[in-house]
């Protein structure tokens, strides 16, 4: 891997862990729990757990149905 790759795959892992930081923060201030905001959405536990630790991306199919559960736009969600 490149100088440039690296650069690439760091602004990638900081941008994970920012929109999750942010997906925590939403879902504390509205006092739900992982498993309500992760049923309320539709997608796992686990798969929640994963996005709000930067362990994983935040995937399209799952922008919508998180931002209507935490009653904000999608837009919200990654600014």
């Amino acid at each position: 891997m490149d100088m440039l790759d690296e650069r690439a795959e760091k602004s990638k892992d900081d941008a994970d862990v920012r929109v999750g930081r942010r997906v925590r923060a939403l879902r504390l201030e509205r006092k739900l729990s992982l498993a309500d905001l992760a049923a309320k959405a539709g997608v796992s536990i686990g798969a929640l757990s994963q996005i709000e630790r930067g362990m994983s991306s935040l995937r399209v199919k799952v922008i919508w149905p998180l931002a209507a559960a935490l009653d904000i736009e999608p837009s919200a969600l990654i600014a």
